[in-house]
């Protein structure tokens, strides 16, 4: 129908205005393109189908320019179309959950996010068995909303066997694989295993740059968890020079506005004021 047709160009279209892809573009302007759309997708309540797609294209973008609450909104009505059209055992479903979980995690409700990423664990389980992207993206899911509600040492075995299971299906300089390497790093970092999380974070950063160059947003989430991990250490000139590039990065990148640009200006700030604390415990010392 020409209301497929619609759809299915609007969605290739959105596909394409994250930062991520549209780098260092006016992300203002890509948001209301969005807003837009999603004030007329009513339009196409005769072709399901069509609709649930571009609600989740439309998450996922929101998701992408860091606009949590409109992402969560609009997963939320996504997840309840899908469960309508597919019922409780289909693929789509559990990526639908997945993304769920990642929004609820990024808007800090880790109890709902714990439960969704479950049931979505589940579902890939059922499917596809244990060697499986898709299996491994919700373990991976679970693993970061186990870690951000403090549960450190289950999060550290569940971020080792999402590595190995990567190893295993998808190689060693695979991006899925860099990931769960800097997933198990952040981990390590929050116990203070130090040492080996400093070695892990220099690889992943190293085959991120070899994988994607350096002006990546992903690059810069290497940067910043090598810079803490460095700052952690004492290791402090090294850490600012590295926090200085995440900032400019993500300037560039993301646009002014971003939450993460937002977070890394405040660790540059941090990491300042701690460098000046310790260099004058230094000087009255001595």
């Amino acid at each position: 129908s020409k209301s497929q047709q619609v759809a299915q160009f609007l969605q290739e279209m959105l596909q394409g205005v994250g930062p991520s892809v549209a780098l260092g573009r006016d992300t203002k302007l890509l948001e209301d393109i969005l807003d837009k759309t999603a004030a007329r997708l009513h339009e196409l309540k005769d072709e399901p189908e069509a609709e649930v797609e571009l609600r989740s294209t439309l998450a996922d973008v929101y998701l992408d320019l860091g606009r949590y609450e409109k992402s969560e909104t609009m997963m939320r009505s996504e997840l309840a179309l899908r469960r309508r059209l597919v019922g409780s055992n289909d693929p789509q479903l559990a990526v639908s959950l997945e993304d769920l979980g990642v929004v609820l995690s990024h808007r800090g409700k880790l109890s709902e996010a714990e439960s969704v990423d479950r049931e979505a664990l589940a579902l890939n389980r059922k499917l596809f068995g244990n060697e499986n992207s898709e299996t491994i993206i919700a373990l991976n899911n679970l693993a970061i909303v186990i870690r951000d509600q403090g549960k450190l040492a289950e999060a550290e075995t569940l971020h080792r066997e999402v590595l190995a299971l990567r190893r295993k299906v998808s190689g060693n300089g695979d991006k899925d694989t860099i990931t769960a390497m800097s997933n198990l790093a952040t981990v390590l970092l929050m116990e203070e295993k130090l040492p080996e999380a400093e070695m892990i974070y220099r690889e992943a950063l190293a085959a991120r740059r070899k994988l994607l160059g350096n002006e990546n947003p992903k690059v810069a989430f290497s940067l910043a968890g090598l810079s803490a991990v460095l700052a952690h250490e004492g290791k402090f000139e090294e850490a600012e020079s590295l926090a200085r590039e995440v900032v400019d990065l993500r300037r560039k990148l993301l646009g002014r506005d971003h939450p993460d640009l937002a977070m890394s200006l405040n660790d540059l700030g941090v990491l300042r004021s701690e460098e000046r604390r310790v260099g004058k415990e230094c000087r009255s010392r001595w």
